[in-house]
Parts: C-alpha cells; sequence; structure tokens
C-alpha cells in the first residue's frame, strides 16, 4: 500500500491510492512510514516533543498488543466451541440435516471440522448418517 500525504495550507491529508483495496485495520509498517513522513515535515525549528513521540510509539505497540490479543481470544473461542461440539458425541439428538433441511433424530458418533464449521455425524434408527451443525441441533435426549 503506498502512502501520500498532501499539504494543503498547512495540514497534511491522507490519500488513499483508487486502485488498491482499502485495509480495515492499520499495521506497524503503516504506522512508521507516517510517523517518518511527519518528521521529514515538521519544523526543525519547532520539533516534535520527545514526550509527543513516545506516546505515538506506544500507541502503535499498544494497537499490535490488542491485535495479538484478539488473535488469542479468537482461538480460545474456536477451542471453546470445539470443547462444546465434543459433549454431543454419545447422545441422542434431534436437529436439521444440513444437506437437507430435515429433521433428523439419532445418536451423535463423530464431530468434524471442515471450514471452520463443525458438523456432528448423526446415525438415525435407520442406520443413515446425517450431518448437523451444532446450531442446527433442537433438543438433546440423553
Amino acid at each position: 500500500m503506498e502512502v501520500s500525504l498532501t499539504n494543503d495550507n498547512g495540514y497534511y491529508t491522507y490519500a488513499h491510492k483508487p486502485n488498491e483495496p482499502r485495509k480495515s485495520t492499520y499495521d506497524t509498517d503503516m504506522f512508521m512510514k507516517l510517523l517518518t513522513t511527519q518528521l521529514s515535515y515538521q519544523d526543525p525549528f519547532k520539533p516534535m516533543d520527545n514526550a509527543q513521540m513516545q506516546e505515538q510509539i506506544a500507541q502503535i505497540a499498544n494497537i499490535q498488543n490488542m491485535g495479538d490479543l484478539t488473535d488469542t481470544m479468537k482461538g480460545l473461542e474456536d477451542s471453546m466451541a470445539t470443547t462444546n461440539a465434543v459433549t454431543f458425541v454419545g447422545k441422542k439428538v434431534t436437529g436439521v440435516d444440513a444437506d437437507t433441511g430435515a429433521f433428523v433424530s439419532g445418536q451423535v458418533t463423530k464431530l468434524t471440522i471442515s471450514n471452520d464449521q463443525q458438523y456432528l455425524s448423526v446415525i438415525d434408527t435407520n442406520g443413515q448418517s446425517h450431518l448437523v451443525t451444532v446450531a442446527g441441533i433442537r433438543e438433546v435426549i440423553n
């Protein structure tokens, strides 16, 4: 991503290149480009205060830490969802078949994860296997 700054009456504005997709998050490289550009355009007789500089550097560290925390929380959420889904194995359930949309009842025999989606294999009374999402479970019999 290319960053260009334009000076308009003493104010600098961010100009996005129209042929490039916008990023939804700011990364360290973008922050450093903006910081170095800001430093190169500052008045040498009125340099940025050291406290301001430290504040900006601390901000990027905080942003990066928040991103790391978000990743950790997402991993924890996925683990908890998988743990929850595993508790259905061996139980009789009624749920919605992910393929047909029909209600099925039977015993859960396994958990399959495909494309970040959790599917429970439900064997009905005829011995036929059906895939049911955890969200598709309507009743747990035992």
